[in-house]
């Protein structure tokens, strides 16, 4: 990896910078810089302020305080605008895409190749067909976003910031939930991107790839810079120490304890033959109190599953069984039998502009009003929920202000109090730092010690092997292996390639 540029100016130094949203202080005197060809390593808790500082450098808030300089020179970086026009790109964790228009006009919105008054497609197809070979999608520039997967749209994301000939990419957890070998492409990128002189911020809570690709990293706490590693000292441990996770990193590695009448509970959930687009003539049981998982490689269709299990993406054949009943229609009629569903994307289950209080409320407030909301029932079981979840802001808070880790909490606080007998979780702690990954483990073996079924799907066996009870390996849209606890991970990855080791068995739906 080329080193930075001795003797210049940092490519962007920011010096003193501050914000604060309302009484919440989110940044304080944050300074950092990057140069030339160069990746700094930016880690910290959920919360730490990680969010508000790439926010103000890429223009979306404007700082209360402090100084920006490009190439030694003081500028307003007050609308993304702003930032744009210095060469500075930011790509953030939540994926926002027009998802009706093909892969080439989001790749090259904004900066559509035309003459005159009219757009030419064959440079359109050409100019994004190249950006998106970078990031490894093959499929026809003409192809709908919406039929990609959900890891693949990230990839078009980082296409799109590459599309605007970037100065300073700052990269937001771009390999959460996606595979390892889109893992390993994206890493590469990142080396390729500097090595060209394009300075890159790389935030990510996977530490060994911050480690990797990092000889300078910046930790940050409550707000603050805790501390700086360069070189040698660029280590998970130190980082770990830095950010104040390394309480919880232990606990994330070993598998939270199973009701212990789970293997014996009746089967709450039954699939029979259930088949989609990529998932084909799929057989699952899974029972009260327990928790299953759902591995398998990209497009191996772990997401498409969970999503004809809720009925949000209609099945084409196959039946879904839940405690007895045939479920029938669409989602709203299995949130009515007890059945949630969180989906990947955090903020398609959020509901920006709305606070803390009414987010989780939203499921269960029909049993608690007639002409008005009780408002003492509110308060009380919104106190009581987000402390069964370890969620931390005010309940008065608009939900978009929290962290990723904190917006995961809010959402299963209100599947919980809205009394989920079922609840459906893809990728749940994608992005999501060591601490608040270990408390929403504590919270699903909680619900499922309750009684409750949990069907989850991770792209990260290690998340997996911890928190799952039996674990069904999706093999080219099919369930092609089943593993019972304790697991091995490297049985599961095995599985992943259809190499059916460790203590796998053919799933046989029970």
């Amino acid at each position: 990896m080329s080193g930075p540029a001795g003797g210049s100016p940092p490519l962007l130094e920011a010096r003193g910078l501050a914000k604060s949203f309302g009484s919440v202080r989110a940044a304080h005197e944050v300074s950092l810089s990057v140069r030339k060809g160069e990746v700094l390593g930016l880690v910290g808790a959920n919360g730490a302020g990680k969010s508000t500082l790439i926010k103000i450098l890429s223009g979306a808030v404007e700082a209360d305080a402090g100084e920006i300089r490009v190439d030694g020179r003081p500028v307003d970086i007050r609308r993304p605008e702003d930032a744009l026009g210095l060469g500075i790109v930011a790509v953030q964790q939540e994926v926002v895409l027009a998802e009706d228009q093909s892969l080439a006009e989001n790749v090259l919105l904004g900066r559509l190749p035309a003459r005159g008054p009219l757009v030419s497609r064959r440079r359109l197809r050409r100019r994004a067909a190249e950006l998106l070979a970078r990031v490894g999608i093959r499929e026809d520039p003409d192809l709908p976003v919406a039929e990609l997967t959900p890891s693949q749209h990230r990839l078009v994301m980082i296409a799109t910031a590459l599309a605007r000939q970037p100065r300073l990419v700052i990269l937001d957890e771009p390999t959460a939930a996606l595979p390892q070998e889109e893992t390993t492409l994206i890493l590469r990128l990142v080396r390729q991107l500097a090595d060209e002189g394009i300075g890159v911020i790389y935030i990510s809570h996977r530490l060994h790839e911050v480690r990797a690709l990092a000889p300078r990293v910046v930790a940050l706490r409550d707000g603050t810079v805790a501390g700086r590693l360069e070189g040698a000292t660029v280590t998970e441990e130190r980082m770990l120490d830095l950010v104040g996770g390394s309480g919880a990193q232990g606990h994330v590695q070993h598998r939270l304890p199973a009701s212990a009448t789970a293997r014996e509970a009746d089967v709450a959930l039954r699939v029979r033959g259930l088949t989609g687009i990529r998932v084909r003539d799929v057989d699952l049981d899974v029972r009260a109190g327990e928790i299953y998982g759902i591995a398998g490689l990209a497009g191996a269709g772990r997401s498409e599953l969970l999503r004809l299990v809720f009925g949000v993406q209609k099945a084409t054949a196959g039946t879904v069984t839940f405690r007895g009943r045939e479920l029938h229609g669409s989602e709203p009629s299995r949130v009515r039998r007890g059945i949630g569903y969180i989906a990947e994307g955090r903020r398609a289950s959020l509901f920006y502009g709305m606070n803390v209080k009414s987010n989780i409320t939203m499921v269960a407030l029909g049993r608690h009003r007639r002409v008005w909301i009780d408002r003492r029932w509110e308060s009380s079981v919104v106190r009581e929920y987000a402390d069964r979840v370890s969620l931390v802001g005010s309940p008065s808070a608009a939900v978009e202000t929290l962290s990723g880790g904190n917006q995961q909490k809010v959402l299963l606080a209100r599947w919980i109090l809205g009394g989920v007998d079922l609840l459906i979780l893809d990728e749940p702690t994608a992005g999501v730092d060591v601490n608040a990954r270990a408390e929403i483990h504590d919270a699903l073996r909680e619900l499922a010690n309750r009684g409750a079924t949990v069907l989850v799907a991770s792209v990260e066996p290690e998340e997996l092997v911890a928190l799952c009870d039996r674990v069904g390996v999706m093999v080219e849209g099919r369930l092609a292996t089943e593993m019972t606890a304790p697991i091995q991970e490297e049985g599961l990855v095995a599985a992943f390639y259809g190499q059916h080791g460790g203590n796998g068995a053919a799933a046989a739906g029970g």
